[in-house]
């Protein structure tokens, strides 16, 4: 798949133009690698982008008469997006066969010192109503990672998260988080700081038996809980947008 490589003085990211996923984020300092590197036996992906669902929904859903079956976690990460400059890509459809409605998908990367914005925004480009979620499902090349919380959270029971096995035997998704960012720091010392706002739903994930390889950090707006009969929760009227951002910077 083509891919490109931005970068300043302190950190270098490479993204796929298919589904315009970070496939790497590195210190220029150390060279080493923060996302996961898509092991194909254990989790294939990097850092896709769900949209327009976030999980997954067999039972399909109906508009105009006719019912739609959407893949797991959406199609945007599947899709080839086109680079109109430097870490700027965009997917434009009227209508696909799974999903029938006009849409303008914009994802961007930005840097500055050892920080970078991943910023994903949907416009509604069609004359009806958007159906829709939306997600980051970024790894992370953390080994057993210790997440230190902004503040105290209630489902949490502390500011303070360890992913190990046990921990992350389930997935984990959080409906009431407040903080503004977390700490994350890895086996051998490895430490970035994550930043999101906005979202609904936060879920940590890694395939099972895997916490010492990486952690998936996922923001969501708005995840559909199992048992749902609806897939989606939330609309876009015509000409409008929603954005989705999250924030890396680099520590160690």
């Amino acid at each position: 798949m083509p891919s490109s490589i931005i970068g300043n003085n302190h950190i270098s990211c490479t993204i796929d133009s298919q589904g315009a996923q970070m496939v790497s984020l590195r210190s220029k300092a150390s060279g080493k690698e923060y996302i996961w590197q898509g092991n194909p036996d254990i989790w294939k992906w990097h850092a896709p982008v769900l949209f327009p669902f976030c999980g997954n929904f067999p039972e399909g859903f109906m508009y105009n008469g006719k019912k739609y079956h959407l893949p797991q976690h959406g199609f945007l990460r599947n899709v080839e997006h086109t680079r109109i400059s430097d870490g700027v890509y965009v997917f434009e459809t009227s209508g696909l066969d799974d999903y029938p409605f006009a849409l303008r998908a914009t994802t961007s990367f930005l840097l500055d010192c050892s920080t970078l914005t991943h910023r994903v925004e949907i416009e509604n480009t069609g004359n009806e109503s958007l159906p829709f979620s939306l997600g980051f499902h970024t790894g992370f090349a953390l080994s057993n990672a210790r997440l230190e919380f902004e503040k105290a959270e209630e489902e949490l029971g502390s500011n303070e998260f360890i992913a190990d096995d046990k921990s992350l035997a389930s997935t984990k998704l959080y409906t009431k988080i407040r903080s503004g960012f977390i700490d994350c720091t890895g086996t051998g010392g490895k430490r970035i700081r994550w930043e999101s706002s906005g979202y609904s739903t936060l879920v940590l994930w890694t395939a099972p038996g895997h916490s010492r390889d990486y952690i998936c950090i996922e923001p969501r707006i708005d995840t559909v809980p199992e048992g749902a009969k609806k897939p989606f929760k939330c609309k876009l009227q015509p000409r409008g947008k929603t954005t989705l951002e999250e924030r890396i910077t680099i520590l160690a």
